[in-house]
């Protein structure tokens, strides 16, 4: 199998991100650029059969707060704007959220992520904490 690999390590340390793409399934892989310095990656997935989908991660440590979600909000919006199917993918850690099918949070940070994917039109395909600890 060949496949594409594409990663943003934090360059200060605690974590990164990664993205492998099987390349011999009919669908071209390409990276997508966006000043940042999260540690998030984004590729677009071209068939010729569908749409293109934007293919987005990021990790979100768990002591982030208003200004990772500012550059994660920026970064965000300028996909959303360039692509019309963005799908996110990643560790988010908004472990205050108990419940995605109704999100709310008492965490402010918290809270502007739901407020942010809402207003994308985003919704969470989990329902349930995929960790023990929330």
């Amino acid at each position: 199998c060949i496949y594409k690999y594409i990663n943003n390590f934090n360059k200060t340390g605690g974590g990164g991100v990664m993205i492998f793409c099987k390349v011999n399934l009919g669908i071209k892989v390409q990276e997508v650029k966006v000043k940042t310095e999260l540690p998030a990656v984004s590729v677009l997935l071209k068939s010729e059969k569908l749409p293109p989908i934007c293919l987005s991660t990021l990790y979100r440590y768990d002591y982030s707060g208003h200004d990772f979600y500012k550059e994660a909000e920026k970064y965000f919006v300028c996909l959303i704007k360039r692509y019309k199917n963005l799908t996110i993918i990643g560790d988010l850690n908004l472990s205050s959220v108990t419940d995605w099918n109704l999100p709310i949070s008492n965490d402010s940070v918290h809270e502007s992520y739901i407020h942010l994917f809402n207003s994308l039109g985003l919704r969470s395909l989990i329902d349930q904490p995929t960790h023990r600890d929330g």
